[in-house]
């Protein structure tokens, strides 16, 4: 079970940081048996980054291309454009079915594409699995590309005993009751993996060390308020960004200088350090931050669980 949406077309999938979206369409690939001669393929696209829909349908076709299969499904040189790439893939549909996994699509990019081209991607026959986060999955389904998707997937994060059965089949050896400190409330799946893999397990004191340092780590993000705590959850997500990170941008609908005043927020309340790598052009360098684990920060705090 992942906190993920996901889209089929469509099929939408959707959830928060770390729920493993990415995870779901891996698993999805792994456990595909191999498809008949006229059965379809699947085909994994990560679209971060691509601006447009046009953009993303070429990265469609060349995964598709990328293939090993002795079709030539290939289809020489196209004019730029959305109307030639679904043309290009609705020929590739016929020769070979496919099934498009599509990952990390912008949300405004998403929208358009299944909104504005609903009704030529009908025509393609192809289907779609699409992963976005809850916020994303929000703006890819408004109208009228809601119409698109068949089925929407909205997955909780793990509830506590499911939390605790995930950390069991990575730590068989460990009493249940041990687990539940990690498991306490639940939550994303990557954030209780992380917590897990920061204790000594080895360590009798583990237990209490870890809760009285996670309950301070609460309390101060709680103290900067709520701005501060959605910036966590998605740096969770994207691991260490800029304030001028476009992508941190567009989910949090913040302008660069919001996001910097709440980046410095985080630094200066010690849950957050930042680093400038080495100038590689004009200007001044990119300041990154990065979320402490929490073994960071409770050993900057005088708690000390692990070796």
């Amino acid at each position: 079970r992942l906190g993920c949406a996901a889209l089929f077309g469509g099929v939408l999938g959707g959830g928060g940081g770390g729920a493993g979206c990415t995870s779901l369409l891996r698993a999805l690939m792994y456990h595909w048996s191999a498809p008949t001669e006229s059965g379809p393929w699947l085909v994994y696209v990560r679209a971060a980054g691509l601006a447009d829909p046009g953009q993303v349908l070429e990265r469609v076709l060349e995964a598709y291309d990328s293939l090993d299969f002795d079709a030539d499904s290939s289809s020489g040189v196209r004019s730029p454009g959305s109307a030639s790439a679904l043309a290009a893939l609705a020929q590739r549909q016929r020769t070979r079915p496919m099934v498009v996994l599509l990952d990390d699509v912008d949300p405004v990019v998403g929208n358009a594409l299944f909104g504005v081209l609903r009704d030529e991607l009908w025509e393609t026959r192809t289907t779609w699995v699409v992963t976005a986060t809850r916020e994303g999955a929000a703006t890819i389904l408004a109208p009228p590309a809601d119409a698109f998707f068949e089925t929407i997937l909205r997955v909780d994060p793990l509830s506590t005993s499911e939390a605790i059965d995930l950390l069991k089949r990575r730590l068989p050896k460990v009493d249940r009751s041990r687990l539940a400190a990690i498991a306490r409330e639940g939550g994303q799946p990557r954030e209780v993996i992380e917590l897990a893999r920061q204790v000594d397990w080895n360590s009798s004191a583990a237990d209490v060390e870890l809760e009285a340092a996670r309950r301070e780590w609460e309390s101060t993000l709680a103290r900067l308020g709520r701005p501060a705590a959605m910036l966590v959850a998605e740096m969770r997500d994207l691991g260490p960004v800029s304030a001028s990170d476009e992508r941190l941008q567009q989910r949090m609908g913040w302008t660069r200088p919001r996001a910097l005043q709440v980046l410095a927020e985080l630094e200066s309340a010690g849950l957050a350090t930042s680093a400038s790598p080495p100038r590689t052009g004009p200007g001044r360098p990119k300041k990154i931050y990065r979320l402490l684990t929490l073994r960071e920060w409770a050993g900057a705090h005088g708690w000390v669980w692990a070796s």
